[in-house]
């Protein structure tokens, strides 16, 4: 007991509990000031704990400075040495633990070591033991897609091009290099009556490492508030901040599970993009408003379906009836929540093939494209509008970020294999277009990339080829097909691109091709009839016409005429 009364004494003579007082008050003092600037930094918020560590751990090294600041002996002058350095521990100790911290953090932030910046989301697991259930966990997967989507900093690869690795028994680092992503997240669903058990891990790809997991539970009736949290909680572990956007509904609404299927049939059919499955595409997700009013997302979706289905045919409606309907799907979705990017971009997409106006539909996509980074389609058509305007090399990087996004989807690969086209990169541009045909061999637009490329390049065996086939992806009839190519042997490129303008006349083919017949006949250099198609397709409102008119190289011999000048102005696109 004499010797603790002695280390109490001497604890006192050094002011230690004064020192301890201090430092807390510094330190407390410390974070607030620190938690101000993580918040007007947009900084992570692990940065915060971290510095409040190193503040905690800081606590002994003051208390043993100021022992030894503290003199050695209960003398008069250590009493003196006491009074006049007991303040310095408890004042500079925090502070350089504060600013080591700080430091710390900041260089690790810009010189990140393994950083996670891009992921997939694979396919959740169904452990419900029911596969009727199998729809529900589809659409947490897509929810929980989306709602990372929305996370400025982090890259996530669409639903496409993760499900071809639904129990694929991949390694994680096989699947994160063939996508091109730094991490994935695995998971499973548990359901038991109402309730709903969501586990994920999130595992590093290379090298290979559990980084982080944990399970969340909610509702039935409250999936997407769910996955909020799940996307938050993986936002947080990868360590970039998830910023809310203002007007966001506070309140998710619940949404009826006959209706999200709907939804989740309708979306995978539209990506499908043939008449048939967009016909399908337009059922379901009118089903599914009709079963959910305030379903923010079926909206959005609804009205990409009435665009891209009345494109292909796919439903009887005019042009402007299907517009009509589509724009008021997008207002729709927008009232409901007016920070879901798909929702800008399918009314910046309107904006442009629709009302053919390009700055309002760009305003729309970037947009759409800021408030969820990871949406390829909206990449895509901003590619679309950029090309209508001669920006190549920004509707280059637009359609390759979509192909990125979605690596395994024939739609962007096409996309990118088009704009690189008729940008003048026919050599990449045909392996992406070889991509497409792969991934979709009924689909035309793959072959029409390639016919493209081989048309620029004079290779005309190959063009036929990959034109005919293109023609059968329409549905044309066989013998049509055949006298296609007995024209083609009978008098050659002429007699082919002859013959085409005669199968693109048949009112069969399900897509307006009043531009395609241009290109046909400035190919012909035949430009007085040319210019009158052109004309044509400006007063049927052609989409091809405004995507193509200022980069393609097909028609390159119109551009000196003054009609071509006249044609551009017309249409408010590049000259």
């Amino acid at each position: 007991m004499g010797r603790l009364r002695t280390f109490i004494e001497r604890c006192r003579r050094r002011r230690l509990g004064k020192v301890a007082a201090v430092y807390a008050a510094g330190a407390f003092a410390s974070m607030e000031v620190v938690d101000f600037l993580v918040d007007a930094s947009a900084a992570p918020e692990y940065a915060l704990r971290w510095v409040v560590a190193l503040a905690l751990t800081g606590l002994p090294v003051a208390l043993v400075v100021g022992w030894f600041a503290g003199g050695r002996s209960g003398t008069p002058a250590d009493d003196a040495a006491a009074d006049r350095y007991w303040l310095l521990p408890a004042v500079l100790v925090p502070l350089a633990v504060v600013a080591l911290g700080a430091s710390a953090w900041w260089v690790l932030r810009e010189h990140p070591q393994h950083a996670v910046r891009s992921l997939a989301v694979l396919p959740l697991t169904n452990l419900t033991g029911d596969e009727g259930q199998q729809y529900l966990v589809d659409g947490l997967h897509e929810a929980l897609i989306a709602e990372l989507g929305r996370v400025e900093e982090l890259s996530v690869i669409s639903r496409t091009s993760v499900l071809p690795y639904r129990n694929a028994g991949t390694g994680a680092t096989a699947i994160a290099q063939e996508l091109g992503v730094d991490a994935l997240v695995e998971g499973s669903v548990f359901r038991e009556a109402d309730s709903l058990r969501i586990t994920v891990q999130l595992v590093r790809g290379a090298p290979e490492e559990r980084l982080w997991g944990s399970s969340f539970d909610g509702s039935l009736n409250r999936t997407l508030a769910l996955q909020r949290r799940v996307a938050r909680a993986i936002a947080d572990a990868v360590r970039v901040r998830v910023a809310d956007a203002a007007g966001r509904p506070a309140e998710e609404p619940v949404i009826d599970e006959a209706a999200q299927d709907e939804y989740l049939r309708g979306r995978a059919l539209w990506r499908a993009r043939s008449a048939t499955d967009l016909e399908r595409a337009v059922r379901h997700l009118e089903r599914a408003v009709e079963l959910q009013p305030d379903f923010a997302l079926a909206w959005a979706a609804l009205a990409d379906a009435y665009v891209v289905a009345r494109g292909y045919g796919a439903i009887d409606l005019p042009w402007d009836r299907a517009y009509d309907r589509a724009e008021q799907a997008a207002f729709t979705a927008l009232e409901l929540d007016p920070t879901l990017g798909e929702a800008h971009a399918s009314l910046g997409f309107i904006r442009f093939q629709a009302d053919w106006d390009v700055e309002a539909a760009e305003r729309g996509l970037r947009l759409g494209v800021d408030l969820n980074p990871s949406y390829a389609q909206g990449h895509a058509w901003l590619s679309s509008v950029l090309r209508s305007q001669g920006r190549g090399a920004e509707a280059v990087a637009a359609a390759r970020r979509a192909r990125e996004l979605d690596p395994f989807s024939a739609v962007m690969n096409r996309y990118l294999a088009f704009t690189l086209a008729k940008t003048g990169h026919c050599d990449e541009a045909a392996r992406h277009a070889e991509t497409a045909v792969e991934l979709d061999p009924r689909h035309p637009d793959g072959f029409w990339a390639r016919w493209t490329c081989d048309a620029l390049a004079g290779r005309t065996d190959s063009a036929v080829e990959n034109a005919a086939r293109a023609y059968a992806g329409w549905g044309l009839p066989a013998g049509d097909l055949q006298a296609y190519r007995r024209a083609y042997e009978r008098d050659g490129w002429t007699g082919a691109l002859e013959a085409e303008l005669a199968l693109l006349a048949d009112p069969a083919i399900p897509v307006l091709t009043w531009y395609a017949r241009a290109q046909r006949l400035a190919m012909l250099d035949r430009p007085d009839e040319a210019f009158s198609m052109l004309a044509a397709a400006a007063d049927a409102r052609d989409p091809l016409l405004l995507f193509e008119l200022a980069t393609d190289p097909l028609i390159e011999p119109l551009r000196p005429d003054p009609r071509y000048r006249e044609l551009a102005g017309r249409l408010g696109v590049a000259d």
